[in-house]
């Protein structure tokens, strides 16, 4: 729904699309009411997003105000996936607010690794850290505390 707010605003444009560890390190989280698991949930999304289309005015007969834009734009595979931001973006500069710098900062050296170190030194511990996370609080379904979570609802 939310992607299709945007691209509403945007005159069809799609939102920024994640970045490919964002999209290809997803933890999936335990929900008690689960969408997807249903028997008619295609059929439910299906009418959702033609509702959506409808209320944002992005449909237009058969044919919808959306457009198409390349996933992969660089050879890079970290860095060339996904949205193709303003390249000064994610450069440190002058007045900068220091958390987005400091990211502006790392992603710059990540750039330079190797694809196996930007894994090994990179991407695999940030994964546990967040795993680690969404384990301790209960989201991971099976683990010890979802059981303890989720067995007192």
């Amino acid at each position: 729904a939310l992607s299709f707010f945007v691209s509403a605003l945007t005159n069809g444009d799609p939102p920024l699309l994640a970045d490919f560890w964002a999209t290809k390190t997803q933890i999936k989280l335990y929900s008690s009411a689960t969408i997807s698991g249903t028997s008619g949930h295609k059929k439910v999304r299906d009418q959702c997003v033609e509702d959506f289309l409808s209320m944002l005015l992005l449909r237009r007969g058969l044919k919808t105000k959306l457009l198409v834009h390349e996933l992969w734009h660089e050879k890079d595979i970290m860095f060339g996936y996904g949205a193709e931001p303003d390249s000064d973006l994610l450069k440190p500069r002058e007045g900068m607010v220091q958390r987005h710098a400091s990211l502006a900062e790392r992603v710059q050296k990540w750039k330079h690794m190797s694809k196996e170190d930007l894994n090994a030194k990179v991407i695999s511990p940030m994964m546990v850290e967040a795993s680690e996370e969404a384990m301790k609080a209960g989201l991971l379904d099976g683990t010890a505390p979802w059981k303890a979570r989720w067995k007192a609802r």
